[in-house]
């Protein structure tokens, strides 16, 4: 991240300088530039081997663990060899492709090996590197990546009621897509010759526009015959794709920031009302215990918490007793 930082820092503070019109500047700023993107490859290249021979692994042997779990063959003491062998190959190729961390990485590498085989400028998207670092302008692209579906099909949509606008304008007003010019001074000027054209003219002007398409037409006359139909299609377009549609996209983006919130303050206050062990509700451990602690982790420590995760010993195998004296364990021993 800080070699990016710096790299960027130069291109904007040298890139179309008048220092670099000197061939020996020019030359000693290209070789620096090319340095540092070469350095920022082999740091992606070594991230990324990190992620995979230690994180991966971890990513693989949960995925086994759920698929235990589904299949109610769920046990403990598992080792990676086992984990590698009960998965298949669509399924190890399942978890790295739904894994966001690999795939950013590889991102990062691709793009600073592009800055350093076509150009330095390429190194600008390892600044996305803030945006992952930091937690809270991640949530700002999990607000907008969460709800990806419901965005990409309200985006459809809106596309479909465009291309419907665009066929109206195209048929009935196919001479008035132009605000700026005046038809008698360009009579070839006609953003609305094909419908091709008139629709990209309204997707591009049209949703920018405050008013809607109505602010990108030239402006009706009174003494035109098509008025009311001219009016009906400009509030039409303003109610239905410049009110309602964004806001949709708005209201959806807005509501996932809710979730998130949501979400959070429900991990927090179960992790600070409720037993992790027995799942009680703090008020119920004040009820039924004198000190307000679970029963069944025998004491409020780590040691009881493991006690009662472990399972009991295989039969016929020693441990310590209280007495500090070994002795063989059986099937009662808990």
């Amino acid at each position: 991240m800080a070699i990016a930082l710096i790299v960027n820092t130069i291109l904007v503070a040298a890139e179309g300088s008048p220092l670099l019109k000197r061939p020996r500047i020019y030359q000693e700023e290209q070789i620096l530039l090319r340095s540092l993107c070469l350095i920022q490859v082999l740091v992606c290249a070594a991230i990324l081997y990190m992620e995979i021979v230690v994180a991966l692994p971890i990513q693989l042997y949960i995925l086994y663990k759920k698929k235990q779990r589904y299949s109610g063959t769920a046990r403990i003491g598992i080792s990676m060899k086992e984990v590698y062998e009960g998965l298949t190959a669509r399924e190890c190729f399942d978890c790295i492709r739904n894994w966001f961390t690999i795939q950013f990485r590889v991102c990062l590498l691709i793009f600073a090996i592009l800055s350093v085989v076509v150009s330095p400028l390429f190194a600008a998207f390892n600044l996305m590197l803030f945006i992952y670092k930091i937690s809270t302008l991640r949530t700002f692209i999990t607000a907008i990546t969460m709800n990806g579906k419901q965005l990409m099909l309200t985006f459809l949509l809106g596309l479909i009621m465009v291309y419907l606008f665009s066929i109206v304008g195209f048929l009935l007003f196919p001479g008035s897509f132009d605000a700026t010019v005046d038809e008698s001074e360009n009579p070839d000027l006609n953003h609305c010759a094909t419908l091709l054209q008139c629709f990209t003219y309204i997707m591009s002007q049209g949703l920018r526009a405050g008013g809607g398409v109505g602010d990108v037409m030239q402006p009706w006359d009174f003494q035109d015959s098509n008025l009311l139909s001219r009016v009906t299609y400009e509030m039409t377009f303003y109610a239905l794709v410049t009110v309602v549609f964004l806001n949709i996209m708005f209201g959806i983006i807005i509501d996932t920031f809710g979730q998130m919130r949501d979400e959070k303050r429900e991990k927090e206050i179960d992790m600070h009302t409720v037993c992790f062990i027995c799942g009680l509700d703090a008020d119920v451990l004040e009820k039924v215990s004198s000190n307000g602690l679970c029963r069944m982790s025998v004491r409020n420590t780590i040691c009881g918490c493991i006690c009662f995760y472990a399972p009991p010993p295989p039969q016929g195998s020693q441990r310590v007793h209280r007495s500090g004296k070994l002795r063989a364990g059986s099937d009662s021993e808990k």
